[in-house]
């Protein structure tokens, strides 16, 4: 699976584009490219949206973290109960 070295494009994203949205599949079943994660069900999308295209083969040279995309969560503001009471 693809680790924060800047491959999470590459490994996660293109195969999920290139390899799985533009595919039909039976049950629309994906196995993730981690193979500890269990199949999933991913969607056939018809289209040509996601068809693999020359300006997709040069984007193959980015790289993104997976840090870019991980859901961030702030801290919750804990109040004091007695102190809302009066």
């Amino acid at each position: 699976m693809a680790d924060d070295q800047g491959i999470f494009y590459s490994d996660v994203l293109v195969p999920l584009f290139f390899n799985t949205l533009n595919n039909e599949r039976p049950d629309d079943i994906y196995q993730m490219p981690d193979p500890n994660t269990v199949p999933v069900r991913v969607p056939f999308l018809n289209g040509g949206l996601f068809d693999r295209d020359a300006l997709d083969e040069k984007a193959s040279l980015l790289t993104f973290t997976q840090a870019l995309f991980t859901i961030q969560r702030r801290p919750t503001c804990q109040t004091n109960a007695a102190s809302s009471t009066s």
